[in-house]
């Protein structure tokens, strides 16, 4: 059972936006560059807002900071400083070992410092020209911003300063933000749709490198109101083990919605990704879907000021439907990838696929022009595959 530690009053119409646990460095002022364990430590940071009831938006709010002490008797938790702020603070982020928050439109950088036992949070640097910075994610030096309506912007920290690196100049209505890798990020906006967004940052020219192209899009069907790096089961890369491209460490991104739904984002390679869209294209063709509703015009992006279609996503509900197949509809899925031929990057691509499956004897045969194809084995093999990967 749970057993209360500590209860702490909030003041009259203060209400908590965001919990966070973060490591912070002691910057007493000490110019040595030395990573001293003794000056990080463990702490919870807690967003409010004081949401006066003439106010439309909140004008103040805090940032409350708690230290954890455990011993092997007891757990004590202590508020060790509050930082006013000058509007609600929607988010909070660890960059480094500094504390990186969002507050009303402004996103501001505080440095930790505890001298003689006094600590206080100091703020270091800001950015401003948001809407509402709702939601912050941090990897290295880089800070992703989700805003209320302008979508995502890139943010940088170099030489005590947050700069502007790059910005989705489409106007999104934002429910969270994730980092995939430091060029590719993910989205979720109001109207239930998911879309990422790559970051060309080797282009020679500032336009090219300042604008977020979008990568792809797909129609969720609820809103998400939480993206955490994760994993859900299993481990690493559809059949091998090993971490995708653009994967952190083999994890995935998971994802809850307001409709009480947990899901989770895989990475794919190309070799994977060429695979499963054929897989999911012949699917399409066929199987008949449940209500007549064409799977392309469900999962079509959907908003109020426009509709495309899915690009660059796998659903994986789609394909893993076809272990529920009959027998006959299944190759006859297989033979639709044969005639497409859209998994087939080459010889290199197949060897690559074939090496992954072949732990299950599963392997590709060639038809009287050499042309080569699929196997029922390999297919029944990768998805299996990707489905150890969240079981």
């Amino acid at each position: 059972t749970f057993e209360e530690i500590k209860r702490f009053k909030l003041e009259p119409f203060e209400v908590s936006l965001k919990v966070c646990n973060c490591t912070l460095k002691n910057e007493d002022g000490d110019d040595s560059d030395g990573e001293d364990d003794a000056d990080i430590g463990n702490y919870i940071a807690v967003g409010t807002a004081i949401a006066h009831p003439d106010e439309d938006e909140a004008s103040e709010g805090r940032i409350l900071l708690f230290k954890v002490t455990r011993t092997e008797n007891s757990t004590t938790v202590d508020l060790v400083t509050e930082k006013p702020t000058r509007g609600g603070v929607y988010s909070i982020s660890n960059l480094g070992n500094k504390l990186l928050a969002g507050i009303n439109s402004k996103v501001s950088l505080y440095k930790f410092r505890n001298v003689d036992g006094v600590c206080e949070l100091v703020n270091e640097c800001g950015h401003h020209g948001h809407i509402l910075a709702l939601y912050t994610k941090c990897k290295g030096n880089l800070i992703v911003v989700g805003d209320l309506m302008r979508s995502i912007c890139v943010l940088e920290y170099n030489e005590g300063a947050l700069k502007e690196v790059a910005r989705d100049y489409n106007a999104n209505w934002m429910t969270d933000v994730e980092i995939i890798d430091d060029n590719m990020y993910l989205g979720s906006e109001i109207s239930s749709n998911l879309f990422t967004l790559k970051r060309n940052s080797k282009a020679t020219a500032d336009e090219e490198k300042s604008r977020l192209e979008v990568f792809g899009e797909f129609h969720l069907g609820q809103t998400v109101n939480k993206f955490e790096k994760g994993r859900l089961g299993g481990s690493g890369e559809v059949g091998t083990g090993k971490a995708g491209k653009g994967a952190e460490e083999g994890l995935d991104v998971l994802f809850g919605t307001i409709d009480g739904m947990l899901g989770c984002i895989h990475s794919l390679n190309e070799i994977d990704m060429a695979f499963f869209s054929s897989l999911q294209s012949a699917l399409n063709k066929v199987s008949t879907p449940l209500g007549n509703l064409r799977w392309e015009d469900f999962r079509s992006w959907c908003s109020e000021r426009s509709e495309r279609k899915t690009t660059r996503f796998i659903d994986g509900d789609l394909v893993e439907s076809f272990l529920d197949l009959p027998k006959e509809m299944q190759l006859s899925v297989i033979e639709e990838m044969n005639t497409d031929g859209g998994w087939d990057l080459g010889k290199e691509a197949t060897a690559k696929l074939v090496e992954e499956c072949a732990a299950s004897g599963a392997g590709v045969e060639t038809d009287d022009n050499k042309r080569t194809l699929l196997t029922m084995e390999l297919v029944m093999s990768k998805i299996e595959g990707m489905m150890r990967r969240h079981q």
